[in-house]
């Protein structure tokens, strides 16, 4: 079936809203990405091993970049790993550790980023945060009780 000639214009419009839209959080789908600590020295995170992340200074490898896509739920999206293509995720059952998973679209998978620098996990309602406050290269990244703690805020970096 053919769109009438004066509805094309509109399907291309709602196509590209789609492929490129702006979420009210201004994170554009298919851009990248990298998730800076607001503490000390601008620690980023990165998942040179996916089995633990950690946060690390800046390089602009590939396991430092991310591109988000809207989750199931409303407000929330996935984290995808622009190295592994694998979304951010926890070590459950067995702890709270950052990692990276194969995609299963479950809530465990889906984050929200608030306008405080706050990334919390939907299943949990816990935030993403440096393990003890230790704001040094190699620290672990978990996920905690809410507070306004400074290592529990990101911003997000646009690198494309």
């Amino acid at each position: 079936m053919a769109f009438p000639q004066r509805l094309v214009p509109l399907a291309l419009l709602l196509l590209a809203l789609t492929l490129y839209s702006v979420s009210p959080h201004g994170i554009v789908r298919r851009k990248i990405y990298v998730i800076r600590s607001t503490g000390p020295h601008g620690l980023v995170l990165d998942a040179t091993n996916p089995s633990l992340l950690t946060v690390q200074h800046f390089t602009g490898f590939k396991p430092q970049l991310w591109t988000f896509e809207p989750g199931s739920k409303p407000g929330f999206y996935y984290i995808i790993n622009e190295s592994q293509g694998k979304v951010l995720d926890y070590n459950r059952p067995a702890s709270w550790n950052l990692v990276l998973a194969n995609r299963d679209n479950s809530l465990h998978q889906q984050w929200n980023l608030d306008s405080t620098g706050k990334i919390t996990n939907a299943a949990l309602s816990k935030n993403i945060d440096i393990w003890g406050a230790t704001f040094t290269p190699g620290t672990q990244v978990g996920l905690w009780h809410d507070g306004d703690y400074p290592n529990q805020k990101f911003a997000l970096e646009e690198k494309s």
